[in-house]
């Protein structure tokens, strides 16, 4: 998932540093990241030849 905080990718962002400033990461995509990771990541494994 886009939200697991193990996956490593471009989408995470600052969203807020705290009082002691640690930094606060949300994720910030777009329709094309969205669909770049349901073709690279979500549905990799399971792409079957269409006939």
């Amino acid at each position: 998932m886009v939200y697991n905080k193990n996956n490593l990718h471009a989408y995470w962002v600052v969203a807020h540093v705290d009082e002691e400033g640690i930094e606060i990461y949300g994720v910030c995509f777009d329709a094309e990241a969205f669909v770049y990771w349901l073709n690279n990541i979500r549905f990799k494994k399971s792409k079957k030849l269409l006939r």
